[in-house]
């Protein structure tokens, strides 16, 4: 098995992680003995089939489950419980309805009484970078999956965590709006370059976001295989079509493959 370890200082690190589960009397691994580190600045993309732990990465990493064994740090320190040093954005929308999308992207600061002039600036910078000035006093009823989907990943970055955690965030919607999704978080990781963790099924999809995309076996969770991507930012999405991307997608392909 490959572990993905750097010499470089870690933002993150998974050591010797391992968890499991009691279900129904019986002991089940969910995952085994990861190690995994993210540089500071960072995209790493989890991919693997389903049920294969990527999922318990983030939720150790999020600080909503603890390792049976091995540990899970942040900057040198345990992770312990969820903080506001991290962000996450699930799959399904976690839109406040009763919330304008401008109040929605200020919930955040307002909760944890720092809404301040920098926080108010921070809300306009993002309104801004993901399309939805205009959208600003509009409920989420009033807009598109893809709209409200945008509305999630600003208010995460709004709170200016170091980490953005995302579990297929863009699994629910389809091709063309996923791909502006796409083109849009890459924009963010060029002007933000927060630190983070993206899982997803979509191979084309890890390859675009990601600086390496880690390959998991089936449960017993293990990492496989991490692999670079030797692609500078910003990304152009027209990269997916050129015949080096769609090697390294066949490679990362028959990585999967070779794991399941």
């Amino acid at each position: 098995m490959t572990s993905c370890r750097h010499d470089a200082a870690s933002h993150l690190a998974l050591s010797d992680a391992s968890v499991y589960f009691s279900i129904r009397g019986q002991t089940i691994c969910a995952l085994d003995s990861v190690s995994l580190d993210v540089r500071e600045g960072e995209t790493v993309c989890l991919v693997g089939p389903s049920g294969c732990g990527k999922s318990t990465i983030l939720n150790l990493i999020g600080g909503f489950l603890s390792p049976s064994s091995g540990s899970v740090s942040m900057e040198g320190r345990a992770v312990g419980a969820p903080g506001a040093d991290r962000a996450v954005v699930f799959q399904a929308d976690a839109v406040f309805p009763w919330l304008t999308v401008r109040r929605n992207l200020e919930y955040g600061p307002r909760a944890r009484g720092r809404f301040d002039d920098a926080a108010r600036e921070r809300v306009d910078h993002y309104l801004e970078l993901m399309g939805l000035r205009d959208f600003a006093d509009a409920y989420p009823k009033m807009l598109s999956g893809g709209m409200r989907k945008r509305v999630d990943v600003a208010r995460a970055y709004v709170n200016d965590p170091g980490v953005i955690l995302l579990d297929e965030p863009f699994g629910a919607v389809d091709d063309m709006t996923k791909s502006h999704l796409q083109r849009e978080l890459m924009r963010l990781s060029v002007s933000d370059g927060k630190t983070s963790l993206f899982i997803t099924h979509d191979i084309e999809e890890a390859i675009y976001l990601g600086d390496r995309v880690v390959v998991m076996t089936p449960r017993p969770g293990r990492i496989k295989e991490v692999i670079e991507v030797p692609y500078d930012r910003p990304r152009d999405l027209a990269i997916k079509t050129t015949e080096p991307f769609q090697q390294l997608r066949r490679r990362v392909q028959a990585t999967l493959g070779e794991a399941a």
